[in-house]
């Protein structure tokens, strides 16, 4: 991640600062069941962040809060030496900020393309694509062991890697998101997904309520995922939600049948047949 962080400096300040704050957010987001060492770890790039210039114009309230939190997380924590050491070293090279650049360097953009959903309704498996990962950071390890090796997850289909954004360890969050990207996945999407698998099922059940309400995304792909939800209620209110598609998408019935097979909730599998059944009365 320092490396991370580190490159940012060749990006312009205004692209460069919002990563920043995009990252601190994330980090204070995560950190309620952090290890002790990721905790540590967390606490020491927050102090770097903290000294990150912000263009003028640009709200410094929120990262300063973000980074404030998390420093105050790992302050009662046991130092780990090496990587106080190393990360104390890095935090002197990086105490006056970015180097000033004459010229924005652009973002690279995802690779692939955005793929509708696969014909079962759940998210598509991905074929072997070129690993452009990122280097992000591993906890506990020095700054120049950094990396994140998206190779183990490459075979694996789009919803364990979504589902590995959950993780306690920061490092396999970071690996699954740079696989999502190598994927296609814009970081308005990787967002989406984390709050779709988020273990938190209020947090789920938010989200199939605004799903229909957002816009460039594919609502039925979503929704076909968390119809299977390990939550009942978020089942629910997801197949009901989908049903809501019936008249504005012909493939939506089969999903909802395919649904109706596999759902192990009795009431839930008569909702479905009752939605079904109507659907095809009023199509007569």
């Amino acid at each position: 991640m320092s490396v991370k962080l580190q490159e940012w400096r060749e990006l312009s300040p205004d692209k460069s600062a919002a990563k920043v704050q995009r990252l601190s957010a994330r980090l204070r987001t995560r950190s309620e069941h952090w290890r002790d060492d990721t905790t540590q770890f967390a606490g020491q790039l927050a102090r770097t962040m903290l000294r990150w210039p912000i263009p003028q114009g640009m709200n410094k309230g929120d990262l300063v809060g973000d980074c404030e939190f998390l420093i105050y997380r790992s302050a009662n924590l046991p130092a780990t030496s090496e990587l106080t050491r190393n990360m104390d070293e890095l935090n002197s090279e990086e105490a006056q900020g970015p180097a000033p650049i004459e010229d924005e360097f652009p973002i690279p953009a995802p690779v692939g393309d955005y793929r509708p959903p696969a014909s079962d309704g759940v998210l598509a498996e991905t074929k072997t694509v070129d690993v452009t990962g990122l280097n992000r950071g591993v906890i506990g390890t020095s700054p120049g062991e950094m990396t994140t090796d998206t190779r183990p997850l490459l075979r694996r289909p789009d919803r364990e890697v979504v589902e590995q954004l959950t993780n306690d360890d920061l490092k396999q969050v970071l690996i699954a998101e740079s696989e999502l990207r190598n994927r296609g996945y814009s970081q308005a999407e990787i967002d989406l997904a984390e709050k779709v698998v988020d273990p938190n099922f209020a947090v789920r059940q938010s989200v199939v309520e605004q799903l229909p309400h957002l816009r460039n995304v594919d609502t039925k792909r979503w929704l076909l995922w968390m119809a299977r939800d390990p939550n009942r209620e978020v089942r629910h209110k997801a197949i009901m939600t989908l049903s809501t598609l019936l008249n504005s998408d012909s493939q939506v019935k089969e999903e909802l049948r395919r649904l109706q097979v596999n759902e192990p909730d009795r009431l839930i599998r008569e909702s479905l047949t009752r939605v079904i059944n109507l659907h095809d009365q009023m199509s007569c």
